[in-house]
């Protein structure tokens, strides 16, 4: 399932990444009962998926969930910075510029 997810990100399908990667967290936790760096991966990935479907606070949320001891949280720490950057200072992230088609270094130029 967490195969697919990837494959599914790959292949910009966000919707159903993120669908797969919940659900690999959730069967995980069920056989388990603990969390561990699958977990952690599947955080990840959810707001990797949030990101591509523009829901960028969502995307933090899931970000958030990813413990600071976790192996994915230098790629967490990088994701974050690049939602919360604004190049111009208007107000507007370069990841949401970005996303809208605008140029996040012309200040002038935003949604």
């Amino acid at each position: 399932m967490f195969k697919n997810g990837l494959r599914a990100l790959r292949l910009r399908d966000f919707s159903y990444a993120a669908t797969l990667f919940l659900d690999a967290e959730r069967r995980y936790r069920l056989r388990f009962s603990e969390t561990g760096e699958f977990v952690n991966g599947c955080m990840y990935y959810t707001g990797r998926c949030r990101e591509g479907m523009l829901n960028f606070d969502e995307a933090r949320t899931f970000y958030d969930k990813v413990p600071q001891s976790s192996a994915y949280r230098p790629m967490v720490a990088k994701r974050v910075a690049a939602l919360t950057l604004d190049s111009d200072s208007d107000g507007y992230s370069d990841a949401w510029e970005e996303s809208e088609g605008t140029n996040p270094e012309n200040p002038l130029s935003h949604p």
